[in-house]
């Protein structure tokens, strides 16, 4: 039997932690849908205000054949349901193959059900595949509820691309209101660039700026734009 800890991750073990994210993915026949970086992460968990909490399992480097350490992970946050109050999630959780089976992952849930506990949580939710049925039984048999079967609801994702095109209609609204300060050339290319042209960032202003459109134009609608906001 593996002997093993279960321990908060540190700012070192964002390499062993995108390593057990792509395993995961891969297992999921996702992998290349992982953009993450070590320095997203490192960033985005460890700094002032953490986007998320991760606890990582250890074993002696000898026991791996593989020569690693940190072989499992379990990424969670915190997050809040009007009806209900505060919640943890479990975002992404994993162990590596030939460690399954040594009680890791029940030593997992345990620490986070103690965490929920602690913070008060009202529960803690989490999404699997439908066709991982392994770990939905295991969830089954810790009192899991599927909630997408008994209340019907559905998990949608807005894409980054999306979110910036409904960002930048505020701003190319606000430009239309006085068409006589803004080139028609260039209005015509922003109403281009929200069927899918490129965009630019200026400091915390986003700028649309349509192929062919000259610097001097663009120079002026953050001038244009600046001036209305």
């Amino acid at each position: 039997m593996a002997s093993f800890i279960l321990r908060p991750a540190r700012p070192s073990d964002v390499s062993d932690i995108l390593r057990l994210i792509k395993e995961l993915a891969k297992f999921e026949e996702m992998e290349e849908k992982v953009l993450l970086t070590e320095k997203d992460l490192l960033e985005d968990g460890f700094g002032d205000h953490p986007f998320y909490h991760c606890l990582v399992a250890e074993v002696p480097k000898q026991q791996s054949s593989e020569g690693h350490i940190v072989i499992g992970f379990a990424m969670y946050y915190f997050t809040y349901d009007p009806w209900i109050g505060k919640l943890l999630y479990l975002e992404d959780f994993f162990v590596m193959q030939e460690f399954r089976g040594f009680g890791i992952g029940s030593k997992v849930m345990k620490v986070l059900s103690e965490t929920a506990v602690k913070t008060r949580c009202s529960s803690m939710h989490f999404i699997v595949a439908e066709n991982n049925t392994k770990s939905i039984e295991f969830y089954k048999r810790r009192g899991a509820a599927d909630l997408s079967s008994e209340e019907g609801w559905r998990l949608f994702e807005i894409s980054k691309e999306d979110l910036m095109k409904m960002s930048t209609r505020y701003c190319l609204k606000k430009i239309t209101m006085d068409i006589q300060l803004v080139p028609a050339e260039l209005v015509k290319g922003l109403k281009e660039w929200c069927q899918g042209e490129s965009l630019e960032e200026d400091h915390e202003l986003l700028v649309l700026v349509p192929k062919g459109v000259e610097t001097a134009l663009v120079e002026e609608t953050l001038e244009t734009v600046k001036a209305l906001g």
